[in-house]
């Protein structure tokens, strides 16, 4: 069996902190210090051996890892011959704690008394251990400070002992003594520290301390006086403090017989709380902001003042200047033809009262505000009720959010006349928490009946201006969104149509899975883009729709084959009943639009195996309307009246059903461009119909080139040889994916400029069957690589085709205008993108 470490006490932190406390450790040695009384210690552990028959006398002081021992020891046989007669030997003991018997008695906080160590499991081979100098009984009492102990009084003997009641007695009372020693000790240690932590917080504000006696004379002067005044504080030692005045904020003296003196002398005694008094050194006067107290004897006496000092100078004159600049911006003020004032509420609003006002803003009101609370509700009281609003409002947005405060309002003068006041003011935070508004108000009725005058004979210029301007700027934001979202389309749609098509290097069909469901990510994003720049089209009245007879039979047929792939994937059952050859009059591409819409939602927001029914009757004015009827959950009233809103999908953006919150508000306004409607009924629970009205059109009037809903393109004829293209563009990743396309088109060749200069040229040199030009090159433009390729002769009647994310009808029609034979945007549809080539050089060649 081993020694066993004596248990850490629950206390032990507090312990530690006690023991550091008494100040007998040193910082530097980590070990006792010279300060330790080291003969009153060996004098109590003397006392201790004597008094309990053992030749050993021990006081131990236990640190974290460590056990100091401070005794005597007397003649080994002492114990045994009662009492220790011989001279006590000095005893210096440094052990580890661990290995130490006193540990045990500090972790118990108790006497403790092992008669034979040989006995004891704790001190299994205590005698052949290196600690017990071959003890073999230890009694100790624990010895503490503030109630946490820290060391032992401890006694020893070799042999086997055990204390008497009166010894254990005795061995107790020298413990309390010297407890006391510990305490008096820790006592002193602690005031040491408080005096050290007072005059380091004193250095550190700044300030100096200072003490008078009851007379007022000097007893004391902390070292800060003279680094402040210059003057050595020990020639003011006995002398009586000076008659320092009493000062406003500015250094002004308050009046006679209001010094220090007469503070001081206040009966009953009071005390000072940052008087600020003038205190003259011979570096010139210093303000000096002076706070003590009184201190009384047992008597109530007054026995001495004890305070602080602070050179606020600095201070003094700063308020001093601003008090000076603020009289001379009052005078200025007062020339002004408008009024001034500051103002000072809560920032929630409340509590408002004028700080200042001018002689200007009582002659402009024809009343007169008085600076103070209460000043400033009679005032808002006159300010017309249409107004009050406006001023809360701009008040509020002043307050919390720092707003320059500005506006104009009428307001009820005294005599009865209603003014035009304009009000313009800041803001400024006070410390606390308050607001100040510094402000102007001026008269600008003049103004005000002028500007009313020119409205009414300007207003509709200006609201055709404003509508204008505002239209541009939409325009040029859909713009520049379009472009920047159709570039990285084109590379993400494209790259998924050649992996897609790719039969060298198939893919597999988890591939194909991921790669359908970027694709599809992708088409959304360009379906969203397609429908904003469709209803800012329609906002701004650019569609071009014709007006022509279109058959309903091909319309249903073309709109049913358009969503059937959709019916299919959702395991909804599509069926329409043709209404012959009967015709509604309008723009066949955009009727199909409008019926692809409602048959795309009845679909999509139809039950699993649902069924979609398309219909057609006529009204009695002679109106088509063409039934979408789905078998989908319906819609409540309030969602019905929501429905048309933009953006709003009615929460079907939470069931991952596809969409952008605008097809609705597109087809409405289609059919009402071509002089019809869409509307919508529904019973929750049972479906919905969708249906959208069109204008008649007699039967006579269709012809075979009116049914192009229905039209589909026809095959794709097969594949030239010997034609080379040349593409000018700057983007890499459009380049490359280019590249790939026609790399799978033998006998084609794609020539790549990187800027209009190279494309120039190049178009010069190769005299390509087409040139495709982007219309954002980093050099020049695609209408000057234009410009530039039909001002010359060798290059004047080459096929050019823009090709350009910019979707914009303004930008095509720009483009065509200026000469392009064609114009596609991006992103591009690979599988259709060699037939729109292969069809535009052989129609050029066919017209040549």
């Amino acid at each position: 069996m081993a020694w066993r470490p004596a248990p850490v006490p629950a206390d032990e932190p507090l312990r530690q902190a006690a023991l550091r406390d008494l100040g007998w450790f040193s910082a530097h040695t980590d070990g006792l210090s010279e300060a330790v009384p080291v003969g009153a210690l060996r004098a109590l552990a003397d006392a201790a051996r004597r008094l309990c028959g053992c030749p050993v006398g021990l006081v131990s002081l236990v640190d974290t890892d460590q056990a100091w021992q401070v005794g005597v020891e007397g003649g080994v046989d002492s114990a045994a011959e009662g009492a220790g007669t011989d001279a006590p030997v000095p005893r210096w003991h440094v052990s580890p704690r661990a290995q130490a018997i006193c540990a045990h008695a500090v972790a118990a906080n108790t006497f403790l008394q092992v008669p034979d160590v040989l006995d004891d499991a704790r001190f299994a081979g205590a005698i052949a251990h290196a600690a017990s100098e071959g003890w073999r009984f230890y009694a100790a009492m624990p010895l503490r400070v503030a109630g946490h102990p820290v060391g032992t009084l401890a006694v020893a003997a070799p042999r086997p002992h055990r204390l008497s009641p009166a010894q254990r007695q005795q061995l107790e009372q020298l413990a309390h003594a010297a407890e006391a020693l510990l305490a008096a000790q820790h006592a002193r240690e602690a005031l040491a520290r408080e005096a050290a932590r007072l005059g380091d917080l004193a250095r550190a504000s700044g300030d100096w301390l200072w003490e008078l006696d009851a007379q007022g004379r000097h007893r004391w002067l902390s070292e800060d006086f003279e680094r402040l005044a210059g003057v050595p504080a020990s020639s003011l030692i006995g002398q009586v403090i000076a008659d320092e005045p009493c000062v406003d904020p500015v250094g002004e003296p308050l009046g006679p017989g209001l010094g220090l003196h007469a503070r001081l002398a206040a009966q009953p005694p009071q005390p000072l709380t940052r008087v600020v008094t003038r205190l003259l050194t011979p570096r010139g006067p210093l303000y000096v902001s002076r706070s003590a107290v009184p201190v009384f004897d047992a008597q109530g006496r007054l026995e001495a003042w004890r305070g602080s000092a602070r050179d606020v100078t600095a201070q003094v004159v700063a308020t001093r200047r601003t008090q000076a600049r603020d009289r001379r911006l009052h005078t200025l003020l007062a020339q002004l033809p408008g009024a001034a004032f500051q103002l000072r509420l809560r920032a929630n609003g409340s509590q408002p009262h004028f700080l200042y006002v001018n002689d200007g803003l009582r002659e402009l009101l024809g009343a007169n505000p008085e600076e103070g609370p209460g000043s400033v509700l009679p005032l808002w009281q006159r300010v017309a009720k249409a107004d009050r609003r406006a001023l809360a409002q701009a008040l509020r947005a002043a307050l919390r959010q720092g707003r320059p405060m500005h506006v104009e309002l009428q307001f009820l003068r005294a005599d009865g006349q209603w003014r035009w006041l304009e009000t313009r003011a800041t803001a400024e935070p006070q410390p606390d928490g308050r607001v100040v508004l510094h402000g102007f108000t001026w008269d600008v009725s003049d103004r005000r009946r002028a500007q009313d005058a020119l409205r009414q004979h300007e207003s509709l210029r200006l609201a055709h201006e404003g509508a204008e301007r505002a239209s541009r700027a939409k325009s040029e934001f859909l713009s520049r969104v379009s472009h920047e979202l159709r570039t990285p389309l084109n590379a993400i749609l494209g790259f998924t149509d050649l992996m897609a098509l790719d039969s060298r290097q198939p893919l597999g069909d988890t591939q194909r899975r991921r790669l359908e469901g970027v694709r599809q990510a992708g088409q959304g994003l360009l379906a969203l883009v397609d429908d904003v720049l469709d209803v800012s089209r329609i906002e701004q009245g650019q569609l071009r729709l014709r007006h022509d007879p279109v058959p309903l039979a091909a319309l249903l047929r073309a709109a049913g084959e358009a969503v059937e792939p959709l019916a299919r994937s959702h395991g909804v059952s599509l069926s329409a009943l043709e209404p012959g050859p009967a015709c509604a009059r309008g723009d066949a591409a955009a009727m199909q639009q409008v019926l692809v819409n409602l048959l795309s939602n009845a679909i999509k927001y139809n039950r699993p195996g649902g069924a979609v029914r398309v219909s057609c009757e006529t009204a009695s004015d002679g109106h088509w309307s063409v039934h979408v009827d789905d078998e989908g959950p319906g819609l409540r009233p309030d969602q019905l009246a929501q429905l048309f809103q933009p953006f709003n999908r009615l929460g079907a953006e939470r069931r991952r059903i596809g969409g952008t919150g605008l097809g609705l508000v597109i087809a409405r306004a289609l059919a009402r461009a071509m002089g019809g409607d869409v509307m919508a009924t529904s019973t929750p629970g049972q479906g919905s119909r969708f249906t959208m009205r069109l204008a008649p059109a007699a039967p006579a009037e269709s012809g075979g080139g009116a049914s192009g809903a229905a039209q589909a393109a026809g095959p794709s004829t097969p594949a030239a040889t010997g034609r080379e293209v040349l593409y000018i563009e700057d983007e890499p990743l459009n380049v490359l994916l280019m590249e790939e396309v026609f790399r799978t088109q033998p006998g084609w060749t794609l020539h790549v400029a990187r800027d209009g200069e190279t494309g120039v040229a190049l178009a010069r040199q190769l005299q390509p069957q087409l040139v495709l030009i982007d219309m954002n090159l980093p050099d020049m433009n695609g209408l000057e690589v234009l410009r530039r390729l039909r001002a010359d002769g060798r290059t004047a009647g080459l096929l050019c085709v823009a090709l350009s994310a910019d979707a914009m009808g303004e930008q095509i029609s720009a483009a065509r205008a200026a000469g392009f034979d064609d114009y596609w945007t991006k992103p591009i549809d690979l599988t259709r993108l060699l037939d729109d080539v292969r069809r535009i050089i052989e129609r050029r060649a066919g017209d040549a």
